[in-house]
């Protein structure tokens, strides 16, 4: 599977961590539009909607899914790494190592798979 960009990754992980959740909640978190981000994670079926919210338009949930448990190598949601004290000043920077651990896992995941089909590591 091709790498998520950043922007994709941090939509997921707002997806990951706080779902099921809107689109609208994770425009908020991120601060900007994630329409096409959102649109990717579904094509790669790594969210996928899972209801819609009570309230005015009924807004679609979205949740992540099993492809998306094993594209990083988790067994469940429990083991996503802990969020961090948003409240202290070093919140930020804990976020975004929590970020690229994910990252630094679907990249393993992803080597893996290669090495699957290729039979080995390759020259």
């Amino acid at each position: 599977p091709d790498k998520l960009s950043p922007a994709a990754l941090e939509a997921l992980a707002v997806v990951a961590y706080f779902q099921p959740v809107t689109r609208v909640v994770i425009d908020q978190v991120r601060g900007v539009d994630s329409a096409h981000s959102l649109a990717l994670l579904l094509d790669r079926e790594l969210v996928a909607p899972c209801g819609s919210l009570d309230a005015p338009g009924r807004p679609i949930l979205y949740r992540t899914t099993p492809v998306f448990l094993r594209s990083f190598g988790l067994s469940s949601l429990e083991e996503l790494p802990p969020l961090p004290d948003m409240s202290s000043t070093d919140g930020l920077e804990k976020l975004q190592g929590a970020i690229n651990a994910l990252r630094g896992r679907g990249e393993q995941m992803e080597m893996d798979l290669e090495n699957q089909e290729t039979g080995g590591d390759a020259l």
